[in-house]
């Protein structure tokens, strides 16, 4: 009985991690002496994989399960200890001792909330898809921003500072992908083409309104690529 006595004083064995379980049982033995250990069976099933121990704990689903023990008084007998139903709560570890013909909960302790899994972030080919669009971008704003200076109108300072504002969010963005500023660049980029519709002259409109209508459509498929 070497093994046992070795690991008889604190071992405790996690055997079940799974994402649904929401309750737990810790159980160790009331009257073992130090060379003897337990062998625990949730609804039939063994959680000896690792040889008979003085303590488990598993994980398990709330409700009614069978627990079942046997107790090893040496290396080579078991004897039956004791088999019973006990009801786990919600989020709740059941702190159980067993004796023969006896399980007895002295305690318990509330478990918290398991973390939600993290969101999936884009794919490598979706950011690179943004990427490119991004670029492409970036080149159109530099255009719009050159044909802009070049045209004396009244709207030429209002467009040319949104033009310079969605400049400098692609150069951001070239640098480190952020979603949240990519959709404000690119409502931003709508916004810009709604002003060189309402206040630009006919002679600098169309044409200026084309250029930013580029923009517009590489900002959307690059949210599009992202979500």
């Amino acid at each position: 009985m070497k093994t046992m006595a070795a690991t008889a004083a604190v071992s405790m064995l996690c055997l079940s991690a799974a994402a649904w379980a929401q309750s737990a049982l810790l159980i160790s033995c009331a009257d073992c002496e130090a060379y003897e250990a337990l062998e625990v069976a949730i609804d039939g099933q063994s959680l000896a994989a690792n040889g008979p121990l003085p303590s488990y704990r598993v994980e398990v689903t709330p409700g009614k399960h069978e627990v079942q023990v046997w107790k090893w008084t040496s290396p080579f007998q078991r004897v039956d200890y004791v088999t019973q139903v006990l009801d786990f709560p919600r989020r709740t570890e059941l702190r159980v001792k067993a004796s023969f013909n006896k399980l007895n909960v002295y305690g318990q302790g509330k478990l918290e909330a398991p973390e939600p899994p993290p969101a999936a972030g884009p794919s490598p080919a979706a950011l690179s898809t943004a990427a490119d669009q991004i670029a492409e971008a970036s080149d159109y704003t530099r255009e719009a921003a050159e044909y802009n200076d070049e045209e004396d109108s009244r709207c030429q300072s209002k467009v040319g500072a949104k033009l310079e504002l969605i400049g400098d969010n692609l150069r951001e963005l070239r640098g480190a992908m952020d979603v949240g500023l990519l959709r404000k660049t690119a409502t931003k980029a709508s916004d810009t083409q709604a002003l060189v519709q309402s206040d630009c002259p006919r002679r600098v409109r169309k044409t200026l309104a084309k250029k930013v209508g580029k923009i517009v459509a590489r900002l959307d498929r690059a949210s599009a690529a992202l979500r």
